[in-house]
């Protein structure tokens, strides 16, 4: 085992350990803050797994939508939505956590048995590396130039919908400003664009991708990993999404899924088509499509919080009221 392969592993091993213990944390943490940064955490992880997989332009979207857009407006929806409530008690909810948890671990099972057993196609063709950020233009303005514009309009709609959907009825009253204007404001401190943390953070990543192009171009870690790495994930998803009474961790658990979703097909355009990378241009389009749903599902469910001040999902049981 050379230099290259041990540090390969060491930091597959290390991300992995924070996915797999960030997405547990996000689903069973009763403070939902504290999930949300979790989560922060697991997406900075999974663009790590992105960087091993040699796909830089993935993992800085991954970056840029899901940790400075999807988890930005997460922890917003938790500044306006959170307050203490006690939700009401229901009969049998600890029995279908259990059946919910044997059948997730079903499928977790099932998924590792796919993944372990299955003959994949390997070793494919070999990858073009950073060629792949041109070979993504390539596609996007040539064989998926229609999806492109498809997934823009969507974007868009999305948008202007998470608008209609979350602005508040009515004017505010004059009480109500001359209030706001006595409160000390945030903007009358002086707040660095980028504060010193942040450009820490910058240097670490850049040095960790620097150090890993210098290192190998070649993946050393077995297909099987990421795909039971992505099992997990996707399970531990959907286990929050049958479970979680807080309708802001059910929009969090969907992101864990969508991640577990991307990370295969990662996963699998690293491995067996390295060369024509079509798995990395449908990541771009499953981070386009997640950015969509976070910022309608939260526009929802603050619209929701208006007209029924709670976010227990045990309580909504009409589309309108």
């Amino acid at each position: 085992m050379n230099i290259a392969y041990s540090t390969e592993l060491i930091c597959f091993l290390i991300l992995s350990a924070v996915i797999v213990s960030g997405s547990l944390a996000v689903v069973l943490l009763e403070n939902i803050v504290y999930s949300a940064f979790l989560l922060g955490g697991v997406f900075m992880a999974v663009a790590g797994l992105y960087l091993l997989l040699n796909a830089s332009f993935v993992a800085a979207a991954q970056i840029l939508v899901y940790v400075g857009a999807v988890n930005v407006l997460i922890l917003f929806a938790i500044m306006l939505v959170n307050k203490k409530e006690k939700l009401k008690p229901i009969s049998g909810l600890k029995t279908r956590k259990l059946i919910s948890g044997g059948v997730c671990g079903g499928l977790l099972i099932l998924l590792l048995r796919v993944s372990i057993t299955t003959r994949w196609n390997l070793p494919g063709p070999t990858s073009i590396g950073e060629e792949a950020t041109e070979r993504i233009g390539e596609h996007l303005f040539t064989d998926y130039l229609l999806p492109f514009e498809l997934a823009s309009i969507l974007l868009l709609m999305a948008m202007i919908g998470a608008i209609v959907l979350a602005r508040r009825d009515g004017s505010i009253s004059k009480d109500n400003i001359n209030g706001f204007n006595k409160q000390k404001s945030l903007i009358d401190k002086e707040i660095p664009l980028l504060s010193e943390n942040s450009l820490k953070w910058t240097n670490f990543i850049y040095n960790f991708y620097s150090i890993k192009m210098l290192a190998t171009s070649i993946v050393p870690v077995p297909l099987q990993a990421y795909l039971i790495v992505a099992a997990f994930l996707f399970c531990t998803g959907v286990w929050g999404l049958i479970n979680s009474r807080n309708a802001v961790r059910v929009l969090m658990s969907i992101e864990l899924m969508l991640n577990a979703v991307n990370i295969n097909l990662m996963s699998f355009s690293s491995y067996i088509d390295g060369s024509i990378i079509r798995g990395q241009v449908f990541s771009i389009f499953v981070i386009t499509v997640a950015a969509a749903e976070a910022a309608v599902g939260l526009a929802i469910l603050l619209s929701l919080y208006r007209n029924r001040v709670t976010i227990d999902m045990e309580s909504f049981n009409l589309l309108k009221w």
